[in-house]
């Protein structure tokens, strides 16, 4: 009861924050016609300690955890009027190693796994923000290979093998949006620091807003090579600052370096405007073959599930000043499936309801074109009830919270480095009448990571 006290309160809390927060003028800017391409590169590494206290009084460690990771990353988002356009797609490559103990029994375990992860979205909308519909389609598929050892008392060998496959396209409605603003701030960005520096007289909203749809514009441009791309946009945004800004014909030095700098490491975060609720109905199907080896023992495991997915969100995202962005979000999944378990030894087959409210918020700040500081949290429930082929009933339940720190700065134009320092929190439980007593689980992650963008 406690559990679910402190969810209701820490749910509410970023709507309470919200309402205190002082409108600003990017509400009044509208993306133009544009689309934004990158492919990312980011090499990584990552380590966990983590500690679980189960059933039974008994207590599972796992520290001395590191993973070398490897992942490639291409994103498109187009916008306009009428449409907005999301394709993200991932190849994500992993080597790990962990040491984990339950009641002092020590066990060591590495391995490697991939994961390809695909998603597009379409949004349709009516008279720019009123309501939309579309679609969008979510795929995935994981592979894994796991050895294990452990010499202690209870000595063992295995080797595990999986793979995993989920499909979910669905149907998508909602009202209201959200639009991309950095290129605004990008704007603003650059008219600051020319003013500063003494070579533009202050700009007004509208001209900021301008700037911004121009900027675009010039993102919209692409020659597959980067340097040719770059002098064309310098080129460009010159001009737009002599025919449409008043800048002096003979501009100095200082200003070429001055808008190169800005130009050059203005865009390196993302931020967003708007308010915006989605539902979204469609098919879900998983798959999930395991093959393992427990000393001379071999299982394999088939586990086929197939129904629908509920989805609700609202999101919103708010600029404070041109230095802090703030965002949050809220919403549940609800799904609905048949599921097929098999493996050597057994055969079921039983019904899977979850429902799984949520809460997020996000808080940014930029103090200059290099560098970011963010923190964000999320809390969530999940209620499963599961009906066996022979008529047997359970219930579950879990509580899940998380807070994430980031520090990222950015080198040079297109590459950048990150370190993270994440805190998750979580408990289930077997509900009454099959009352277990709960586990609570607790782990530390924290990660460098490379960013190297080839556009």
């Amino acid at each position: 009861m406690l559990k679910r006290i402190i969810f209701l309160l820490i749910a509410v809390l970023p709507i309470a924050i919200y309402s205190q927060i002082e409108e600003y003028n990017y509400q009044d800017y509208r993306q133009a016609n544009t689309r934004i391409q990158a492919l990312v590169l980011s090499p990584s590494l990552t380590g966990n300690h983590g500690k679980s206290n189960i059933p039974f009084n008994m207590t599972f460690d796992q520290y001395n955890t590191g993973d070398l990771n490897m992942m490639l990353t291409y994103s498109d988002l187009s916008n306009s009027y009428e449409r907005q356009d999301l394709l993200i797609s991932s190849i994500f490559l992993s080597g790990f190693y962990s040491n984990t103990s339950l009641d002092n029994v020590e066990t060591n375990s590495n391995g490697l796994g991939d994961n390809l992860s695909f998603l597009w979205v379409r949004d349709n909308f009516q008279n720019y923000d009123q309501w939309f519909w579309g679609w969008e389609i979510n795929a995935s598929q994981a592979y894994q290979h796991a050895e294990e050892s452990s010499d202690g008392p209870s000595s063992f060998e295995s080797v595990r093998n999986n793979i995993n496959l989920s499909v979910n396209p669905a149907f998508r409605i909602g009202f209201g949006r959200t639009e991309n603003i950095t290129n605004a701030w990008h704007a603003y960005r650059i008219l600051q620091r020319l003013n500063y520096v003494g070579i533009l007289e202050d700009k007004s909203i509208e001209e900021i807003n301008a700037l911004g749809n121009y900027i675009d514009e010039l993102r919209a441009m692409r020659v597959y090579d980067f340097r040719l791309t770059y002098i064309a946009h310098l080129k460009l945004l010159d001009y737009y600052m002599k025919t449409e800004l008043g800048l002096d014909d003979e501009p100095t030095i200082s200003y070429f370096t001055e808008l190169n700098d800005m130009w050059a490491f203005g865009i390196s975060e993302s931020r967003f405007k708007g308010k915006k609720l989605t539902f979204s109905l469609g098919p879900l199907l998983n798959y999930n073959y395991s093959r393992s080896q427990f000393n001379n023992t071999e299982q394999t495991i088939d586990l086929q599930s197939y129904g629908a997915r509920l989805k609700m969100d609202y999101s919103v995202g708010k600029p404070l000043k041109h230095v802090v962005q703030f965002n949050w979000n809220t919403g549940f999944n609800a799904d609905f499936l048949s599921v097929s378990d098999e493996s050597s030894f057994s055969f079921r087959e039983y019904d899977n309801y979850t429902v799984s409210p949520y809460v997020g918020a996000f808080i940014g700040y930029f103090p200059t074109t290099r560098t970011e500081y963010s923190i964000g949290g999320n809390v969530g429930y999940r209620y499963i009830y599961t009906v066996q082929s022979n008529g047997l009933e359970s219930d579950e339940e879990a509580f899940f919270a998380g807070l994430t720190g980031l520090a990222r700065w950015w080198f040079s134009p297109r590459t950048g480095l990150e370190a993270t320092l994440s805190f998750n929190y979580g408990y289930s439980a077997i509900l009454p009448p099959n009352t277990i007593v709960g586990s609570d689980n607790y782990n530390l992650r924290y990660a460098i990571q490379f960013n190297h963008a080839f556009f």
